[in-house]
């Protein structure tokens, strides 16, 4: 594998702390230049190249557009020009890298991987029209859930043999640094039970579910602090109307997330559809417990009553009761927290999941 040449290709990369950024970041630090000749080719909107986190050629079109064939040609040539003299492997992350690039990688005889990590709340019936035909190009998906393996299965008519289950790695990067002293005090003034919600204000995470939960929860006080970027004026208004706006913090986006969580009681996350959560992954990592909706991949990253609590999307009373279950009882909390730690130490192992791709990488040589 000396030789072989490995090109990323993303929509857009913007920051190396979402959870797809992440794991690029970490798969392209962790691969290693002595084995591997990594490029990055990024499609659309990208940070100061001069920030980026690693180590790697990285190859920026400010312009393309998955319906301009001059794009398509431009691509074309710079993979074509990349691969000389060299085995490649293509892989892609989003949409529109992985309807062109396995085209694309076909024409040059390369191998491509294209990568899912979400449940498809993006899908189209004409997208799926498409991503059927390049499902046939394709010569393997990487998925970070079997709840994204069987919808790609289903939806994108991947065949099984095609399909590899690889879980995220975990390394806290830059993510590590201290939580400010003006928030740590702020967090520790507040002396009731403090459950976090890590996710960007999108509606796909349903987080005024969270705050309406709140209504529910009569046996203790509890506080729900909100940590990601996004309009927050819906969620403070909402927070008003139901006369919880006392037990709401919203904390906006923050790099501290690691020594945030450790002075949290409880995860929550309600989304509606998730591959495999990174909110999950960092509560486990700080040995919280975690209460979250039934749904794609967060029925394989929590089990129930084991190392957390589960409730059906939507339905804000059965949240509650979870929360409250864990709200009142500390030994509990401390236990799943405990159990879902052991846990993710052993499935999120940064060098098990590099090992898994050079596999997938030399099976895809073949």
């Amino acid at each position: 594998m000396k030789h072989t040449k490995i090109i990323l290709v993303i929509d857009s990369f913007t920051t190396p702390n979402a959870g797809t950024e992440g794991q690029v970041t970490t798969l392209i630090n962790s691969l290693g230049s002595s084995l591997f000749d990594i490029e990055l080719v990024v499609l659309g909107k990208m940070m100061d190249d001069a920030l980026l986190p690693f180590e790697c050629t990285v190859h920026h079109f400010k312009n393309f557009s998955i319906k301009n064939p001059l794009s398509w040609l431009k691509f074309f040539n710079l993979c074509r020009l990349r691969r000389i003299k060299k085995e490649t492997v293509f892989q892609t992350y989003f949409i529109d890298a992985s309807i062109c690039t396995p085209l694309i990688a076909k024409l040059l005889g390369a191998p491509c991987i294209v990568s899912r990590r979400d449940m498809g709340y993006w899908y189209t019936p004409t997208l799926l029209f498409v991503l059927r035909i390049v499902s046939k190009l394709t010569t393997g998906f990487l998925v970070n859930s079997n709840a994204v393996g069987d919808l790609i299965n289903e939806k994108e008519g991947a065949s099984r043999d095609k399909i590899k289950v690889i879980y995220n790695g975990y390394k806290q990067l830059g993510r590590a640094n201290a939580v400010d002293d003006k928030m740590a005090k702020l967090i520790d003034e507040i002396k009731t039970v403090k459950v976090v919600l890590v996710a960007n204000i999108r509606p796909v995470k349903r987080i005024e579910d969270a705050i309406r939960a709140l209504k529910f929860i009569t046996a203790t006080n509890v506080h729900l602090f909100v940590v990601g970027g996004g309009e927050t004026s819906a969620l403070k208004t909402l927070a008003e109307q139901l006369k919880v706006d006392a037990r709401v913090t919203l904390l906006g986006s923050q790099e501290a997330i690691p020594s945030l969580l450790s002075l949290m009681d409880i995860g929550l996350l309600c989304s509606e559809s998730e591959g495999y959560s990174n909110a999950i992954l960092e509560y486990q990592f700080a040995k919280l417990p975690v209460v979250c909706s039934y749904t794609g991949g967060n029925i394989e990253a929590v089990e129930h009553e084991v190392d957390g609590l589960h409730f059906d999307v939507g339905n804000i009373e059965l949240m509650a009761k979870q929360l409250e279950c864990l709200c009142i009882d500390p030994d509990k909390r401390k236990e799943m927290g405990l159990k879902g730690h052991q846990k993710a130490v052993m499935r999120h192992n940064v060098e098990n999941m590099v090992t898994s791709h050079v596999r997938l990488y030399k099976k895809a040589l073949r």
